[in-house]
């Protein structure tokens, strides 16, 4: 179902070659009414495609409200389960700066946020992954993490549950290392109780400063 929805964009398409064969059939056929039959062919192919198109547009792509000035373009972004605006201008307000480093969790779309921002896309290991089976407790990931230089952690929770709920996700732990799993969520709770740290529970997101 999903391959076809997005494949609704080649009606139109399609559409334009089967007028080539209502032209070429026009050749042959002596017939009037085979012939508006072709025709009424192209016309409802093409109508069909281009309302398809629109549909899904509008349903999952288009800022009409934002051409609009209806919605901001950060509130339409976060509608759409990219928060990272509203965490670059916490990040900024709390001394980030495009120098900082920052670990991107649970999403791959660093748009917004510090140049120095490491992430892993559904198809790849997070880098993580290893300094999570190299520590030996949740304290020794944070410890990792500044040694190397970090200053902010992000974390996608609404993107990350929706990806866990639908494989494939990024890895955040050595695959089949289940003590990696808990000392990864035992760091994730050691963030959300540290005092600096930021909740936007409509956005599903969690920053931390880590120094």
């Amino acid at each position: 179902p999903h391959v076809l929805r997005y494949a609704l964009f080649m009606v139109p398409a399609a559409s334009l070659l089967a007028a080539h064969g209502a032209i070429e059939a026009e050749a042959w056929t002596v017939s009037r009414t085979w012939t508006y039959l072709w025709r009424l062919l192209l016309l409802s192919g093409l109508l069909i495609g281009a309302l398809q198109t629109l549909s899904i547009a509008e349903k999952s792509f288009s800022p009409l409200s934002v051409a609009l000035g209806t919605e901001s373009s950060s509130r339409y972004l976060e509608r759409q389960e990219v928060p990272q605006m509203r965490a670059a201008a916490w990040i900024e307000a709390h001394g980030g700066s495009e120098d900082s480093k920052v670990l991107l969790l649970g999403d791959s779309r660093s748009a917004w946020l510090p140049a120095r921002t490491l992430a892993a896309s559904v198809f790849e290991e997070h880098p993580l992954a290893a300094w999570v089976g190299q520590a030996q407790s949740p304290q020794q990931v944070g410890a990792l993490l500044r040694r190397k230089g970090y200053d902010f952690v992000v974390l996608n929770r609404a993107e990350w549950a929706r990806l866990r709920a639908e494989p494939p996700a990024p890895i955040y732990w050595p695959a089949g290392d289940v003590v990696a799993q808990q000392r990864f969520e035992a760091w994730i709770a050691t963030l959300e109780a540290l005092p600096s740290t930021q909740r936007y529970l409509d956005a599903g997101l969690l920053i931390a400063r880590l120094r």
